[in-house]
């Protein structure tokens, strides 16, 4: 589905990253880490898909490098012009059951000296960074996959936990169960300026498409009656971190 998808069951279902690029626009020229434009203006992949879901939904969302700058030096088939960051941020509104949105981004190690991708810790967190709403960790969901060049899989988050559902043939766990921070210990070397040693990382957002099947309760679990209030208007804060280490044991000398 290209490096940026968004499942939203509008016509065929999700619309994949070569929607927001089709005009040639900058933020989809970059065939490794297409990061979608901000802004609502109608040239925008904003724009493209408000357009697309008017009449349907009135979700906005952006996503991009925090702080990005050319990386410097050239790397495999980078340049030394092409941007990165040790920071992505992605933001989505007005979410409704059954939509999700997935972003597939590169890990690279630009260092002198091989690292190693060591642990990864997850956290959620409500308003100002006080407790998630209950109903609302239930409903919201993340997906983490982190492959090496050939798609072996090094880490899926949706292996170290039973809180999931599925939406596009995706698995996503339930913010309820990150709410406290979990760490998962990898021991992964990325080698020093090798393309061969970078890693892939899929990262995605969705709501659950209502476990009752009959009605958008905005709870998981069966109620008698509508309760969407209880999932409107409500913040998520996602914190994924990376912890790597210097790692040059076993490596030969030259």
């Amino acid at each position: 589905m290209g490096n940026w998808s968004v499942y939203d069951a509008i016509g065929s279902g999700y619309a994949d990253k070569m929607f927001f690029n089709n005009n040639g626009q900058d933020y989809g020229t970059d065939n490794h880490n297409s990061v979608v434009g901000r802004g609502g203006d109608e040239d925008s992949a904003n724009g493209q898909y408000r357009t697309r879901a008017n009449g349907y939904n009135d979700v906005d969302f952006s996503a991009g490098y925090k702080d990005g700058a050319e990386i410097g030096i050239k790397y495999g088939d980078y340049t030394a012009a092409t941007i990165g960051s040790d920071n992505i941020e992605l933001s989505v509104n007005n979410m409704y059951p059954g939509y999700g949105q997935l972003f597939r981004s590169d890990i690279i190690n630009l260092g002198t000296v091989a690292a190693k991708l060591s642990a990864l810790s997850f956290s959620a967190a409500g308003t100002e960074g006080g407790t998630l709403d209950a109903d609302t960790a239930g409903m919201l969901g993340l997906a983490l996959r982190v492959c090496d060049e050939q798609d072996k899989e090094i880490y899926d988050l949706s292996k170290e936990s039973n809180a999931t559902f599925t939406l596009g043939g995706v698995t996503f766990v339930r913010l309820s169960a990150l709410t406290d921070a979990t760490v998962e210990t990898l021991n992964q070397m990325m080698t020093a300026s090798d393309p061969m040693g970078r890693m892939d990382l899929y990262i995605g957002v969705a709501m659950d498409p209502d476990a009752a099947g009959v009605y958008t309760t905005g709870s998981t679990a069966v109620k008698a009656t509508n309760e969407d209030a209880n999932t409107q208007n409500q913040l998520a804060t996602i914190s994924v971190d990376f912890a790597w280490d210097q790692f040059n044991a076993e490596l030969d000398a030259n």
